[in-house]
């Protein structure tokens, strides 16, 4: 191959027109440079310990489908969107370190099987788990009375079965409880619920930065922090104190997620449980144990207190509520009483529902988003372990479901719309189906993810079931799915410092049921003064200050062209023809002439 001859440039209008499509290919380029998109892990080959049947064979709705045995005391689990996987805590007798172990149980979703154990040290009190969808981890906290163990009084970072990637210590005695995720700035608010008198003062909330494993602060807040609540809306975390101070009052610390400070305290509660947040009205609700009544909170706002069935030993027997996040109906499980007040998003008590003796239990119920069901372990008649199955469009109790004794709050598993029931005293975790609907036409159909608020042409990504796509479009559709529930998490996007995702969580599933699904992702960026820009706001698309700068760019350019031709052009005049009977030549041109044209 002939060497390329080098390369002339010459100041023409070709060449200009090419710097101009330069520079606007540059401004569109600068809106799509970004790292790489989170791609979750790929899910965990199975290592079963111990061996069960059961999987999820076909049958009806809200029946028992298996039980998974031998599981030390079981309680309250998590789920992991990214695997598929179930996490959950037991409390002795673990599989791999022998007695008074504690140990935190893993189950595949897809499978049933016992897919590993994490061991947490001797005689640990566990809290249930929490799921970081940014970096696939899950974390732990993990309370120990004996300092010479293996995790005394920290949050442990777990990857995967079995990897452990940080300790994150909390201090002496400070009983560390369920991290509270910000999916926004991207941090965890771990209560430290032991008091002043106990030991230390670790009446605080430790604020854990995920990406480098640490413990990025401490905020002071009031008695004997107990698990808190996320608010999407306002990106603020509500922390409920279980001690009363020196006024005989327990509060509400609201902790602002961007700056980690108390911006404002709720006064006059009486021993609170952990909130929950009711997304069709966006507001927070507290129950009160002690004064049978729930506050309403809107960000740092008292709205007012409403009046639940009073428990019939005078208190202390409320579990946290439940928002049905369809109708925003709010499930108010009173144990002594066998109750549950169901309060309306407007505030209005709209029904209590009673089942009989021990109807409810101390524990929360759970919400099944694909069936609409309310779920409520408790005791049945027969003093034997059942899940009540609540229909809210109705608001009747419909099924008592034989689950393991002394059940505590479930684990729901969205792919699979399976309800897994700790029985903490059985030792085995019981598996019921959430629905079996009729089978929908065969054949494959889309789902389709509507993103409104992103500014125009920024890049975002979505992962369907392991599946990942990037698109700077307003829509990503993925094809071809069969009949089925599909986990998704939304991904990494362009600028997140302008733009934050105004969803409350960053993870849920689709389902495809013989037609085509849409799901809608709302963004929310700084500076918007609606959802979104559209695509012809500004000049060639872009908003205006760019837009404005690549005017000035293409002016600017057209101008040093124009004066750079018009010297080329006075320096390439030809000489004047020389005077008659002078014999000069004239010279030849300054440049060759072009080449002929092909044969």
């Amino acid at each position: 191959m002939a060497p390329r001859p080098p390369r002339r440039v010459l100041l023409s209008a070709a060449p200009i027109a090419g710097v101009v499509v330069l520079l606007f290919v540059g401004f569109g380029a600068a809106g799509a440079m970004h790292p790489a998109p989170y791609r979750p892990a790929a899910p965990l080959a199975a290592d079963p310990l111990v061996s069960l049947v059961v999987g999820h064979p076909a049958g009806g709705a809200n029946t028992v489908v298996g039980t998974i045995t031998n599981i030390s005391s079981p309680f309250q689990g998590t789920y992991d969107p990214v695997d598929g996987d179930l996490y959950f805590p037991d409390s002795t007798a673990g599989f791999l370190a022998g007695d008074n172990s504690s140990n935190v149980t893993i189950i595949s979703g897809t499978t049933d099987q016992v897919v590993g154990q994490i061991y947490q040290g001797e005689y640990a009190e566990l809290e249930t788990p929490t799921f970081d969808p940014e970096n696939d981890e899950l974390y732990i906290p993990n309370d120990n009375s004996t300092p010479t163990l293996y995790y005394p009084n920290n949050v442990t970072a777990f990857s995967g079965v079995d990897d452990l990637v940080a300790n994150i210590d909390t201090g002496d005695s400070s009983y560390p409880l369920t991290p509270v995720y910000d999916p926004v700035n991207h941090l965890l608010y771990v209560s430290d619920e032991a008091t002043s008198d106990i030991e230390a003062n670790n009446d605080n909330v430790s604020v854990i930065n995920p990406a480098t494993n640490t413990l990025e602060t401490q905020i002071q807040v009031g008695l004997g922090p107990i698990e808190g609540a996320y608010d999407p809306a306002d990106g603020d975390i509500y922390i409920p104190d279980a001690s009363a101070d020196a006024t005989d009052q327990t509060n509400v610390s609201i902790i602002n997620g961007t700056s980690n400070t108390v911006i404002a305290t709720i006064t006059g509660l009486s021993t609170p449980t952990t909130p929950v947040y009711d997304p069709v009205n966006q507001e927070m609700y507290v129950v009160n144990v002690g004064t049978n009544n729930m506050s309403v909170l809107k960000g740092t706002t008292f709205l007012e207190n409403i009046s639940i069935e009073p428990a019939s030993d005078g208190g202390d027997q409320y579990a946290s509520p439940v928002v049905d996040s369809v109708n925003g109906d709010i499930y108010v499980p009173a144990a002594g009483y066998d109750s549950v007040t169901v309060v309306s998003p407007e505030n209005v008590v709209i029904a209590n529902l009673s089942g009989g003796s021990d109807f409810v239990g101390n524990e929360q119920p759970i919400f099944d988003p694909v069936n609409d069901f309310v779920y409520l372990p408790g005791t049945g008649s027969a003093g034997n372990g059942v899940l009540y199955a609540i229909d809210t469009a109705t608001d009747t109790v419909t099924l008592e479901i034989p689950v393991a004794e002394d059940p505590v709050t479930p684990t729901f598993d969205p792919a699979t719309d399976m309800i897994y029931v700790p029985g903490f005293d059985d030792n085995d975790i019981t598996i019921v189906n959430g629905s079996a609907p009729s089978a929908p036409p065969p054949g494959t159909y889309s789902a389709t993810f509507a993103e409104s608020g992103l500014t125009s042409g920024y890049w975002w990504n979505i992962d369907l079931n392991g599946s990942v796509e990037n698109r700077t479009t307003t829509t990503i559709v993925f094809s071809d799915l069969s009949n089925g529930v599909y986990p998704y998490t939304i991904g990494a996007w362009d600028d997140p410092d302008a733009c934050v995702l105004d969803e409350p969580t960053e993870s849920g599933s689709v389902t495809i049921d013989g037609a085509p699904s849409t799901v809608d992702i709302a963004f929310k960026c700084a500076g918007s003064t609606g959802p979104s820009q559209s695509p012809g706001s500004g000049f060639l698309g872009l908003p205006g200050i760019e837009g404005y700068a690549v005017i000035g760019i293409v002016v600017l350019v057209v101008v040093v062209a124009v004066v750079l031709l018009a010297v080329r052009a006075g320096r390439s005049r030809p000489p004047a023809a020389a005077p008659p009977g002078s014999g000069g030549v004239p010279p030849p041109p300054s440049y060759p002439p072009p080449p002929p044209p092909p044969p």
